[in-house]
């Protein structure tokens, strides 16, 4: 009868299984608050959605997939600030191209939605650089540029308007001064010059 002795590599095997069960748990629950965070989401539920991605950037604060639910659960509530910071941070952090370019897609829209319309174009033009095919991207960009251009003609006729104002306040005032002449020469009394007397008349 033979002895089977646990090898080497035997050890190191059971010894990693046991070590990692817990992490492979840790994973799974992390897994699974995002997914139910999803359905949270989907169900239109963005407070509990938030919640749900919170608890799982507790267990994995580096977790890109609950970052990005997380802002977009925030956009939902128009938290655009809060949304744009993550979205910003995911940006600069290497991710596959896929994900990076929705990152890029969904800050632009937060970005519009914060009134940040010229830094909105250069997202969703980063966007488009990674996933020229993206015809969200595109309209939304197109979007933003119809938006930055009658900005900029509101900008060119307020201004017009503005200077108008000024010149109608500037001619008003000119009003007001000959009117308060005008009441000043009122109130003096008036110089008649000496009529003529009969005798003076030839």
């Amino acid at each position: 009868m033979t002895i089977k002795l646990l090898t080497r590599n035997k050890l190191i095997y059971t010894f990693a299984i046991v070590l990692f069960f817990p992490l492979f748990a840790f994973a799974s629950n992390e897994k699974e608050l995002i997914r139910e965070g999803n359905n949270k989401f989907e169900q239109g539920e963005y407070v509990e959605a938030e919640a749900y991605y919170r608890r799982a950037l507790t267990e994995d604060p580096d977790n890109h997939k609950a970052l990005y639910n997380l802002a977009s659960s925030l956009y939902r509530q128009n938290r655009f600030d809060e949304a744009i910071n993550i979205l910003e941070g995911l940006s600069n952090t290497e991710t596959k191209k896929i994900d990076k370019s929705d990152i890029y897609h969904n800050l632009g829209n937060a970005l519009l939605s914060n009134r940040q319309i010229k830094e909105s174009i250069e997202s969703y033009k980063n966007a488009l650089r990674i996933d020229p095919g993206d015809d969200d991207t595109r309209y939304n960009l197109a979007y933003a540029m119809k938006l930055l251009e009658e900005e900029s003609q509101c900008d060119d006729k307020c201004d017009g308007e503005q200077e108008q104002d000024e010149q109608d306040e500037e001619n008003q005032q000119e009003d007001q001064q000959q009117d308060e002449e005008q009441e000043d020469d009122k109130q003096q009394p008036e110089q008649k010059e000496p009529q003529p007397t009969p005798e003076q008349l030839s």
